[in-house]
């Protein structure tokens, strides 16, 4: 049937679209219009560009956290891969798998061995098609997805070990054209007892950046992670400092650029005090600029974004970072003789001395979002066309959700 919907502000309506009657459901954070904003105004402007670089009828790779529902798959399937042009190949983890009633409590070893313990990643894969109305079915019977795309009930960080499941399926899977970290917490980990803290995040990332050193042609990095001055532990403040100190000394451009834009982070760079959520910022992108040259690859630092997920009226504390990184192909000299290009350690502060002005640009989600009657409608109407695509979800009462102000909210 159709019907005309309405957010309740009088000064903007959605357009009518087709959609079942389904069920109610509860909203979620995630559900907020902000959230397509995200995606239609920075993430699709990115891959738009990107497919210049791919092949007639080449599949999009995607690999990422899609939740339940897939609407950022849905999305960029509707975007890119509707007109038939080419498929959509995804490759998910399913990090809510540790949140169940059998594993809660435990330790990330024996998260990763419980469900490593699954007869295989098909079986997995099953668990999922079951639960959740079929999601991950439904959306892969659709003639714009690659069959073969899959999700698997594990951690993310499982990558980092070796001979682990979701190590061996990335193996199989790799290189991919977006690789999207839509995390709801932070990718700092807590302090353990011993005032130290795990790694398994920061080295499953290297693990991705060795995989995708292999392929020829530039790739996306969104990263989306919670930026406030409880995100970090005290005892990574050092290695953040360490990381903006290294530049101070090599490149006279950011040293004034950090100046201009963070003349206290200039004076400190951090170390002992708690760190502002741009200056969090700066240390996640000067950790994966340097990651990526080191692999062989220009970084390119394209956008940056923040929200707020705790108090309206308080900080930022949600940021989103993009990169394009540009895999390092070239190779210099002739017949026996050698000659050197840019070398890779030049390489680092070139693009890290454009990171305090990305950062100092980056957009407030919600204050733009607060006087721009467009972007609230365009965003609302996305993000009610995506949940009913899901056929899980009741476009009414996302309706009064949003009128009654609670899809606003932080």
């Amino acid at each position: 049937m159709t019907r005309q919907s309405n957010t309740g502000d009088e000064d903007f309506a959605l357009t009518s679209f087709e959609f079942p009657e389904i069920i109610e459901y509860d909203f979620k954070p995630w559900h907020r219009p902000r959230k397509q904003y995200i995606r239609a105004e920075m993430w699709g402007a990115h891959v738009g560009e990107l497919l210049n670089y791919l092949d007639p009828g080449e599949p999009l790779r995607y690999f990422g956290l899609p939740g339940a529902d897939f609407l950022d798959i849905r999305y960029f399937v509707n975007e890119f891969c509707a007109d038939g042009s080419r498929k959509m190949r995804f490759l998910g983890f399913d990090i809510a798998a540790q949140d169940s009633d059998d594993l809660r409590g435990k330790t990330p070893t024996e998260i990763d061995a419980a469900l490593d313990s699954l007869p295989s990643s098909v079986d997995a894969e099953i668990e999922i098609e079951r639960g959740e109305a079929g999601s991950l079915a439904s959306i892969r019977r659709s003639p714009h997805v690659d069959p073969r795309s899959k999700v698997l009930k594990k951690r993310l960080e499982s990558i980092a070990a070796k001979n682990s499941i979701g190590r061996q399926v990335l193996l199989e899977e790799k290189p991919f054209d977006i690789v999207n970290l839509d995390l709801c917490g932070s990718i700092f980990p807590k302090e353990d007892h011993a005032g130290g803290y795990h790694t398994e995040f920061f080295d499953a990332v290297r693990q991705i950046f060795a995989l995708q050193k292999r392929r020829s042609k530039p790739w996306l990095l969104f990263l989306t992670c919670r930026i406030d001055d409880q995100a970090i532990p005290h005892s990574l403040n050092k290695e953040i400092s360490e990381l903006i100190r290294r530049n101070l000394d090599t490149s006279p451009r950011f040293r004034s650029d950090l100046q201009y834009f963070y003349p206290q982070l200039s004076e400190d760079c951090g170390e002992g005090r708690s760190l502002q959520s741009d200056e969090i910022m700066v240390g996640i992108a000067k950790w994966l600029v340097r990651l990526g040259t080191s692999t062989e690859m220009d970084s390119h630092f394209i956008e940056a974004a923040a929200y707020r997920v705790t108090d309206k009226t308080g900080p930022l504390d949600m940021g989103m970072l993009a990169f394009k990184f540009d895999p390092i192909l070239e190779v210099y000299g002739s017949g026996l003789t050698m000659a050197e290009g840019v070398p890779l350690v030049d390489r680092e502060p070139r693009w890290a001395a454009l990171i305090p002005k990305q950062v100092r640009r980056l957009t407030d989600v919600d204050g733009l979002m607060e006087g721009r009657l467009d972007l609230k409608e365009m965003a609302v109407i996305g993000s009610a066309l995506l949940l009913a695509e899901t056929g899980r979800y009741s476009i009414d009462a996302y309706e009064e959700w949003v009128r009654s102000g609670e899809g606003w909210k932080s």
